[in-house]
C-alpha cells in the first residue's frame, strides 16, 4: 500500500485498487488520513474497510499514542507497540508489511501476525543498524 500513496497520492482509483486487492495494511498514521482523512485509527480503519479491504491495519509508530489499530469489519483490536526515540525508522513499514505477510503465510491468525509485525517494526526501529545509521547521521551533522 505505501508505494501507492507515495507514488499516486492523488489518483483515488489506484489507491482504490491497491486496497481490495493487496488487503489493507495502511501505514503509517498520515497515510490513512491521506486516504479517508483525520480522525481516530478506529474510524479511519472502519473507512478504510468501506472501500472494500477485507481487514486494516492503521500503523501508529508515528501518531501521538504508539498504538497499531486492527479492524476485520468485525472487531477491533488495539495493539500497543514500542516506540524508540531514534531519528532513522526508514525500513519499519516494510519490516511490518514482510512479517504480517510471512505469519499469515505460516498460519497465524490475523491477530497473531499483527502482533508479530508490530513486534518486528519496533525492534527494526531499534537495531544495531540503526544505531549506527543514527551514530553516522549525527557525526555528519556534527553532533
Amino acid at each position: 500500500m505505501q508505494p501507492v500513496v507515495h507514488v499516486a497520492p492523488e489518483s483515488d482509483r489506484a489507491i482504490e485498487e491497491a486496497i481490495t486487492t493487496a488487503g489493507g495494511r495502511i501505514g503509517p498514521l498520515h497515510e490513512a488520513e491521506a486516504l479517508v482523512g483525520t480522525g481516530t485509527r478506529r474510524a479511519m480503519a472502519e473507512r478504510i474497510h468501506q472501500l472494500g479491504a477485507p481487514a486494516v491495519i492503521v500503523t501508529g509508530g508515528h501518531g501521538d499514542v504508539p498504538v497499531d489499530h486492527l479492524f476485520d469489519g468485525e472487531e477491533h483490536v488495539e495493539i500497543p507497540i514500542e516506540r524508540y526515540d531514534v531519528p532513522a525508522t526508514h525500513g519499519a513499514g516494510c519490516t511490518h508489511s514482510a512479517t504480517l505477510a510471512a505469519l499469515l503465510a505460516r498460519g497465524h491468525s490475523l491477530v497473531e501476525a499483527s502482533r508479530g509485525a508490530a513486534a518486528a517494526a519496533a525492534s527494526s526501529a531499534f537495531s544495531p543498524c540503526t544505531a549506527q545509521i543514527t551514530r553516522s547521521a549525527s557525526l555528519s551533522a556534527g553532533v
